[in-house]
């Protein structure tokens, strides 16, 4: 179930030489299910590999998945999963394929999807360093059944330093940057504020009720004058890598199962964006996310996972296998 590919340096001269519209109704038109009305990809954090492959959590996290019906689910803090426990759980889950990505610092991520994965070279531990991520970055491609398919990049952000993050912010970038005119997704737990929730921030006065009271707190979310860095994700906003036009539902911490010291307030950590071709598309424009919170997911895990969802007529988006 693993393929590999190199890292595209020119577009291929037939698939992408073609208009972006016309690119884009390819790939998200293949396969089109006339069962389903939308394309949905969704990031979960899962805590430590769901309380260190918790039997009880396990179980129920992989219930919960099934009868979600998502087309792509990414994972992270998969810790404690090798390859073969991942795929056993892929398929629990109703996912035929799957990808798992070791992490040096034991907080795995790794890739369910409905349709073929093809890794690229990248996604290689050894090769991961010059990106200089504290975590890992997982890069693959959603096969469907197009030249060029869905480039997904799945990533966990430094937990420590706003800093750190910042300089991880413009090395994804310039991952990225080749892959602009594709309908690529990032996604993952950035461990980052947006100032797009700005608003809800000073309502809640997050900086001066919250993050200021203790230095890791400090260093994790606040700039050296004390306001809160947003420069994480801004560096993504400005080079394209955009959000949904509809978001619905705003904090993905903390839920009712939250011992982390980090989640002290009602704070968006886990997105899901769009790359600058898909964001800038007809169905970028109707795409929306939101913040699933249900009965499993207030009490599995300490965030709640995100969904990406693509609306599609008849021939707008593709169809699992």
């Amino acid at each position: 179930r693993r393929s590999t590919m190199p890292l595209p340096t020119a577009p291929a001269p037939a698939a992408l030489r073609r208009p972006l519209a016309a690119l884009l109704a390819a790939v998200l038109g293949a396969r089109a299910a006339p069962s389903r009305d939308a394309f949905r990809i969704c990031v979960y954090n899962v805590r430590e590999g769901l309380g260190h492959l918790d039997r009880r959590s396990v179980g129920r996290f992989a219930a919960w998945a099934r009868s979600a019906n998502f087309d792509v689910l990414g994972i992270t803090e998969a810790n404690g999963f090798t390859g073969e426990l991942f795929a056993g759980l892929a398929r629990r889950c109703g996912f035929r394929f799957c990808h798992f990505l070791p992490a040096k610092t034991g907080f795995h991520l790794g890739l369910f999807s409905r349709f073929p994965l093809r890794v690229y070279e990248d996604d290689v531990p050894s090769n991961l360093s010059s990106l200089h991520l504290f975590h890992a970055m997982l890069h693959a491609r959603v096969d469907l059944g197009t030249p060029v398919g869905m480039p997904v990049f799945l990533t966990h952000l430094n937990p420590f330093s706003a800093a750190a993050r910042r300089e991880e912010a413009r090395a994804i970038v310039r991952s990225t940057r080749r892959f602009r005119d594709l309908p690529f997704v990032l996604m993952g737990d950035f461990n980052s504020l947006s100032p797009l929730d700005a608003q809800a921030h000073s309502h809640e006065d997050l900086t001066a009720r919250l993050l200021s009271k203790r230095r890791a707190l400090r260093n994790k979310f606040l700039r050296s004058d004390g306001s809160i860095d947003y420069k994480p994700l801004e560096t993504f906003y400005r080079a394209g890598i955009q959000e949904a036009h509809v978001r619905d539902g705003f904090a993905t911490v903390p839920t009712d199962n939250a011992d982390d010291g980090h989640h002290v307030g009602s704070m968006r950590l886990d997105y899901v964006l769009l790359g600058p071709g898909l964001a800038q598309s007809e169905w970028g424009r109707g795409a929306s996310v939101r913040t699933l919170r249900d009965e499993v997911t207030r009490n599995l895990s300490d965030h709640f996972p995100v969904v990406l969802t693509l609306p599609r007529g008849e021939r707008d988006a593709p169809r699992g296998r």
